[in-house]
């Protein structure tokens, strides 16, 4: 049974796959200067992981009084927070 590989899994791969090229260098002869190279990509390839256990599909969104930021900017979200200010004075 041939099942297709979702995108989020070959984007893990290709951070992990550095790392079989860049540890052994760090281990023969020992450089703890490995761990800059090494460590970025496996937090990057467990972020990946994480973002698919928890099925997550957007990135985060901005909300004001349960109204969502729809543009991300200054002017927008000054003018949504006016928006908000005005609607609870009026209250």
């Amino acid at each position: 049974m041939q099942l297709p590989v979702c995108v989020l899994c070959w984007y893990r791969r290709i951070c992990l796959f550095p790392l079989a090229l860049i540890l052994p260098f760090g281990l023969f002869p020992p450089d703890r200067k490995v761990v800059r190279c090494a460590l970025p990509l496996a937090v990057i390839a467990q972020d990946i992981a994480d973002g698919r256990t928890l099925n997550v599909t957007k990135t985060p969104e901005f909300f004001v009084n349960g109204r969502p930021l729809p543009v991300f900017g200054y002017e927008e979200l000054k003018k949504l927070v006016d928006l908000a200010l005005k609607e609870t004075q009026q209250r």
